[in-house]
């Protein structure tokens, strides 16, 4: 079978919470396999896919061993230039306001001395992908998906809040605004179709300030997400569970991941910034239908309120400034 082959660097601007089987930080290729398979979904989404489509072929592509469907092995292939383990403790590498860091990183981050290990911000590593010449989903959309990755993509634990930031470096530049989509009509779908944009443009915001470390950065963030929280009538609907919150419906044991991203980037001088990108979407069916309104209308006001005020919030949050397409 002819194989297109790719050899990029994987390079960390935070430190990246992967672990192997002992639980220390190590270097793997499923999380980055993961990391495509969930940005080539993107890219489908975009083009009209619907999800029972996009599993259809993500099947043909990246295999599966779905009850439902045919197992099929993965086309794709991925090689790490080297696997290594790393000893990297984040708290022995920090200054400034560690409950910031702590509240981005719960449960892999604290201040405990055997807190567990990382890859280290500034690690690299070659990565090789090689994906078959005649895929029915073509070439060019693993290019535009390994662009997203380096853009958009975080890996590993607590990724959602910045850490495991990464860039791709060989990879094309994502011309994103391709993958823009209205927020509001993104809330009709449990799964994420895009990236969100209002009347005034992308829902990105990035801080005005740069630093010449990921921790400063991470500070700033985790500033910026408390600050929504705290001040949010209906927080449970940014994310689930909250401490000392409930949502009528919903138990301790139910999760809905915050639909806004945190990643750290790079500037063209090679300082770091922070990002807030928000990718709308509704919670999934589970919790969506446990809900107590009868009226999915009110659902989904509650949703819209929620969220237009966390809009609001960023927009007028002096720290930080939007980013254009």
């Amino acid at each position: 079978m002819s194989m297109h082959t790719k050899t990029l660097t994987v390079r960390f601007l935070s430190p990246a919470f992967l672990g192997d089987a002992e639980q220390r930080g190590a270097w793997r290729t499923p999380p980055f396999k993961a990391q495509l398979r969930q940005w080539w979904r993107l890219v489908l989404a975009v083009r009209g896919r619907d999800w029972g489509r996009i599993r259809g072929e993500e099947a043909e592509l990246f295999g599966n061993a779905w009850p439902d469907q045919k197992a099929m092995k993965s086309q794709i292939r991925l090689r790490l230039g080297e696997w290594r383990v790393s000893d990297k403790q984040v708290n022995r590498s920090i200054s400034g306001n560690v409950d910031a860091l702590i509240y981005l990183g719960y449960g892999r981050f604290d201040r405990n001395p055997q807190a567990k290990p990382a890859i280290d911000a500034g690690e690299t590593a070659q990565l090789r992908i090689a994906w078959p010449a005649a895929a029915a989903n073509g070439s060019n959309r693993i290019e535009e998906a390994l662009a997203l990755m380096s853009r958009f993509g975080t890996v590993g634990g607590r990724s959602r809040n910045g850490w495991g930031s990464y860039v791709l470096d060989g990879a094309r530049d994502a011309v994103w605004n391709d993958y823009l989509i209205y927020w509001r009509d993104a809330l009709c779908s449990d799964w994420v179709r895009g990236i969100g944009r209002d009347e005034r443009g992308p829902l990105i915001w990035r801080t005005r300030d740069s630093w010449p470390s990921w921790d400063k950065v991470l500070q700033q963030l985790a500033r910026v997400r408390a600050t929504i929280a705290k001040e949010s009538a209906d927080r449970c609907l940014l994310s689930y569970p909250v401490t000392k919150h409930a949502l009528p419906g919903w138990s301790a044991r139910d999760r809905l991941p915050n639909s806004l991203r945190l990643k750290v980037v790079e500037d063209t001088h090679g300082r770091l910034h922070g990002e807030l990108i928000h990718f709308p979407c509704r919670p999934s069916d589970a919790l969506w239908n446990k809900m107590p309104e009868s009226d999915a209308a009110d659902k989904k006001r509650r949703l819209i309120d929620v969220w237009t005020d966390a809009h609001k919030y960023l927009d007028e949050e002096n720290a930080l400034e939007r980013v254009n397409a």
